[in-house]
């Protein structure tokens, strides 16, 4: 090997060697694990990371290039990530890579789009005949703590007189899971809406259709009351063992005072007829 050959590899050792003590990639400023952030708001994702050479940044969601549904995009060649307006498929896990052939960094963090409530979950109306029991449960608040419940119910037809009846609504605390409506029409069906409400606003409502019982007459009642299975419970059998033994003490007095009349009468005949006979005997002396 000649002289110049192993000087070009000496230099060339040199130099690499040179850049590569000189090459450095560090960390400026972290980002937070979690990063939150309002449904439709703007959002920058920062990555904090200097370095020389001056280092290529990448951005990768959940482990996969950026998608081009996603709001957000690259700002510029700093590394910036920059949405303008969130929605709620940006939320992930989020991770910039900074590379500059030499030296590679990286930073994390994982967004949480908030929004206004989800839907309310396992909405049940139960009706009587003016009133409705409705009951719910909350499986996503959107981020933020509920503020409070509106509740919406109105006649699903129009009466007949032509006039039209608005909806109702009712405002309820957000502490609240269960709500009673008063002065309903019997025999009517009714539509209930209950959506919750936070800082974002309101959720999405969920609605139910029920109809309230109608009024039943006496024999109307005993039929139903037989039909439902369970329904005599021991209450019911001890009010109906009183209401049968009021009867026969009411029937007890009743025939009672009859033959207290009639043996009455009777005694006053009898002391009619000796007073007249009496009475006889001293006018024939």
């Amino acid at each position: 090997m000649s002289g110049v050959k192993v000087l070009r590899i000496y230099m060339w050792s040199f130099l690499i060697s040179f850049v590569l003590s000189k090459a450095s990639i560090r960390i400026l400023q972290p980002l937070p694990p979690v990063t939150e952030g309002d449904l439709g708001s703007r959002l920058t994702l920062n990555c904090n990371i200097s370095g020389h050479p001056v280092p290529h940044f990448s951005w990768y969601k959940d482990g996969h290039e950026l998608a081009k549904n996603l709001t957000l995009k690259v700002e510029s060649n700093d590394g910036r990530l920059y949405s303008s307006g969130l929605r709620l498929g940006d939320a992930g896990s989020y991770t910039c890579v900074a590379d500059n052939h030499y030296k590679l960094q990286q930073l994390s963090t994982r967004l949480i789009v908030k929004t206004p409530p989800g839907l309310l979950m396992n909405v049940t109306v139960v009706p009587s005949m003016v009133v409705a029991t409705v009951r719910w449960h909350v499986a996503d608040d959107g981020g933020y703590p509920i503020l409070y419940f509106t509740l919406l119910y109105m006649p699903v037809s129009h009466p007949v007189n032509g006039t039209r009846e608005f909806p109702l609504s009712i405002k309820v605390s957000p502490i609240v899971r269960k709500f009673l409506v008063y002065h309903l029409k019997p025999g009517t069906q009714y539509i209930f809406q209950i959506w919750a409400s936070n800082k974002l606003g309101p959720g999405r409502p969920t609605s139910v259709k029920v109809t309230t019982a109608r009024p039943l007459d006496t024999p109307d009642v005993v039929e139903k009351m037989i039909a439902q299975d369970g329904y005599f419970s021991s209450t019911l059998w001890m009010v109906a063992a009183y209401m049968v033994a009021a009867s026969f003490i009411f029937l007890s007095c009743f025939t009672c005072v009859l033959i207290y009349r009639s043996r009455k009468h009777e005694f006053t005949l009898d002391i009619d007829e000796n007073l007249q006979a009496l009475f006889k005997k001293f006018s024939l002396a």
